[in-house]
């Protein structure tokens, strides 16, 4: 799987696919005398040189990597980066790699839990801590058991190598193992397996190079799904992808019935206008209250027509006048 957002990237995977391909058509026969790992890392080996011939200098074409050889029931499987191999067993699945990844150091190292990552407590790096680079060399890891480099492999099983665009990761999981052993059991053949597992991967979203190889070794136990548990082929998910989406036509709706609307409350300035009014009326009523019974509080009325001098008041219309103290 090429390493996304390098230069090259794509012709580094399959420079490197080229390599290991061509060492071993060319190797002779019970080579594996020599022992499954020292031909395995002897096949990395030519794909790294593959690379180093493609690259001639340019910097940074890198591509991830897990091969498998097999030799009767044993089995080395080597790999470098985020692509995976799995083994369907009898009595279960079982992962053979260790992602070459900040993330997956994190969870080893118990900086950081998958709960920590999907909620966003503890956020990690997607970026590879080893891959195939055309300017370096460098080491695979390789799968064991019991202090031995190779695994025994039995009948009834089947060696499933997947990009990490089948599997995903810890945060944003694709096609985990559960789902992974049920497709390789309910498929009617290797093929239809692998097809499975790539239209599974488009089908959940996934955007990255979805590849899968499956391989069985002796006669599989067969749980065949129904059609309809089983996910679409990769052309046609990739097609479903490309569909617009499907709009639903809002149901219409019964009229609602009239909802009857309280009397709004008696406005502020309403308030005001009514207490003025009383005020007023009570001032009146206390007026005449008084100048019917005490007129001693009233002061003395003045006729139309009268204007204040400096001496007092005096008429300004003819006839008699009244002087009124200023006191």
């Amino acid at each position: 799987d090429g390493v996304g957002g390098q230069r090259g990237g794509d012709r580094a995977s399959r420079a490197v696919v080229q390599g290991i391909r061509d060492f071993i058509e060319t190797l002779p026969p019970r080579s594996t005398r020599g022992g499954l790992e020292r031909l395995l890392v002897a096949a990395i080996d030519a794909g790294f040189e593959r690379l180093a011939l493609e690259a001639a200098g340019e910097v940074g074409m890198s591509t991830t990597l897990v091969l498998a050889m097999a030799a009767g029931e044993e089995m080395v499987v080597g790999w470098l980066g985020d692509s995976r191999a799995y083994l369907v067993e009898p009595d279960g699945v079982r992962c053979l790699t260790q992602d070459h990844s900040v993330l997956s150091e994190d969870l080893a190292l118990g900086r950081a839990t998958v709960e920590d990552l999907r909620t966003g407590r503890v956020v990690s790096s997607p970026g590879l801590t080893r891959c195939m680079n055309a300017m370096e060399r460098c080491a695979p890891d390789l799968s064991g058991e019991g202090g031995r480099p190779f695994l025994s492999v039995r009948g009834d099983s089947a060696l499933v190598l997947t990009s990490d665009g089948v599997t995903g990761n810890a945060v944003v999981p694709f096609v985990e193992p559960p789902e992974i052993e049920r497709l390789v059991r309910g498929s009617s053949s290797p093929r239809r397996a692998a097809e499975c597992l790539v239209g599974r991967a488009i089908e959940k979203g996934s955007g990255d190079n979805v590849s899968a190889v499956v391989v069985e070794f002796g006669t599989m136990t067969r749980r065949e799904l129904p059609p309809s548990d089983l996910p679409p082929s990769p052309d046609e998910a990739l097609e479903r992808r490309r569909e617009p989406p499907v709009v639903a036509t809002p149901r219409p709706v019964a009229p609602r019935r009239p909802v009857p609307v309280a009397a709004p409350a008696p406005r502020r300035s309403a308030i005001l206008v009514a207490g003025l009014l009383f005020l007023l009326s009570l001032s009146a009523a206390v007026f005449l209250w008084l100048r019917e019974h005490h007129p001693e509080f009233i002061p003395a009325q003045i006729r139309p027509g009268t204007a204040l001098s400096d001496h007092g008041l005096e008429s300004r219309a003819e006839g008699d006048f009244v002087s009124v103290p200023r006191d």
